[in-house]
C-alpha cells in the first residue's frame, strides 16, 4: 500500500498574496459599501486554526452567527434599558450598571450555550470572534467612525445602528470564510505518492 501526500501546484504564499489582492477590490472600490476587511482577515485566519478544510464551515459559520446575534441582542437590550431609565449613555454609575447587568445576562447565556450545544463547543473561538467582532464594529461606529458599515438609513436610531452593525459584521465574517476557502482552492492541491 502506497502513501500519498498533498502538494500545492501554486505555493501557499503566492495564493495568500493573490487572495489579498482580490480582497482589496471590495475593500477599496465599492464606495460606501467598501468591505471591512479586518473582519474578513480575522475570520480567514480562524479558518486555518480550525484545519483549513471547507467542512469546518459546518460548525464555524453557525458559531460566528451565534456570537454575532448574541452581541446584537445584548446591545439592543442595553439600548432598551438606557431608554427605560433615561440614563442617556452618560459615563456614570447608571450606565455602567445597565451595561453590567445586560452583559451578565447575555454573556452568561452565551457561555452556557457553548457548554450545552456541541456545535458551539467545538467552535467556541468562532462564537467569541462573532461576539467581539460585532462589538468592535458597533462601538467603533458609536465612537464616530463612518467606515465600519454602510451609512444607510436613520442612523440616529440606535436600533438601526445595531441592525446594520450585525448585518455587516456577519456578512464580512462569511466573506472572510469564503476568502479562506478560495485561498486553499487556488493552490490547486493534488495527491502524489509520498
Amino acid at each position: 500500500m502506497s502513501n500519498t501526500k498533498i502538494v500545492n501546484r501554486i505555493p501557499l504564499h503566492w495564493a495568500v498574496a493573490i487572495t489579498i489582492i482580490l480582497g482589496l477590490i471590495p475593500g477599496l472600490f465599492f464606495g460606501k459599501w467598501n468591505f471591512t476587511l479586518w473582519i474578513c482577515f480575522i475570520t480567514w485566519a480562524e479558518y486555518f486554526v480550525f484545519g483549513a478544510t471547507p467542512s469546518v464551515g459546518k460548525f464555524m459559520l453557525p458559531s460566528l452567527a451565534f456570537g454575532c446575534v448574541t452581541a446584537a441582542l445584548w446591545m439592543a437590550n442595553w439600548v432598551w434599558f438606557e431608554s427605560l431609565f433615561k440614563s442617556n449613555y452618560a459615563s456614570n454609575f447608571a450606565t455602567w450598571l445597565i451595561l453590567g447587568i445586560t452583559n451578565f445576562l447575555w454573556i452568561a447565556g452565551l457561555v452556557w450555550a457553548i457548554a450545552k450545544v456541541p456545535t458551539f463547543g467545538k467552535a467556541s473561538l468562532a462564537v467569541f470572534n462573532g461576539l467581539t467582532l460585532y462589538l468592535a464594529v458597533y462601538f467603533t461606529s458609536l465612537g464616530g467612525a463612518k467606515n465600519v458599515f454602510p451609512q444607510i438609513g436613520p442612523l440616529t436610531n440606535q436600533y438601526w445602528v445595531i441592525f446594520w452593525a450585525f448585518l455587516w459584521t456577519l456578512a464580512m465574517e462569511y466573506f472572510g470564510f469564503a476568502m479562506a476557502v478560495f485561498n486553499i482552492w487556488i493552490t490547486f492541491p493534488k495527491k502524489v505518492k509520498a
